[in-house]
């Protein structure tokens, strides 16, 4: 469907192809300060689907409790443009459940170690990311700790001490 939308006093015809975000923002504020504006609804289409690979390397999550945490690289490796119903029936009818996303300390080590890694930079890795999650679990420590002392003294304030 198109839209007629009239911003300082121009008409513009919008479509789901031709409409920019500076659109919507007009279109919503003229919604808002008008009563008699009458809209279709907006529908927005996907004719492709882009999937990009990543290489995989070493990560700094620290909520790995064991094994060496990894992460995608920013620059991607391998580009597929698909046709979006191509896309839909090929892909997978369920999605993974997160604990199925999840991989064995040993899986991260393998794919590391294929990529290039040495072991000993698998160590320094799992290492830092030992570090970082004792110094947040410190943190959240003192943090508690910060509230109970905040709590008593104002109780001491409630009764004069």
């Amino acid at each position: 469907g198109v839209i007629k939308h009239v911003n300082n006093g121009h008409i513009k015809n919008l479509t789901p192809q031709t409409i920019s975000s500076s659109d919507i923002d007009s279109l919503g504020s003229n919604l808002t300060n008008s009563s008699s504006v009458t809209t279709e609804k907006l529908r927005v289409r996907f004719d492709q689907v882009t999937v990009r690979e990543h290489y995989m390397i070493a990560g700094d999550n620290p909520e790995i409790a064991r094994g060496p945490p990894i992460t995608i690289a920013w620059k991607h490796n391998h580009e597929q443009t698909y046709d979006f119903e191509y896309f839909e029936h090929r892909r997978a009818p369920q999605r993974r459940l997160r604990t199925q996303m999840k991989m064995p300390p040993f899986i991260r080590e393998d794919i590391l170690i294929k990529s290039g890694y040495s072991y000993k930079e698998i160590r320094e890795v799992t290492k830092e990311a030992a570090i970082i999650r004792r110094q947040r679990r410190r943190s959240i420590d003192l943090e508690h700790t910060d509230n109970v002392v905040e709590k008593v003294e104002s109780i001491k304030k409630i009764f004069g001490e």
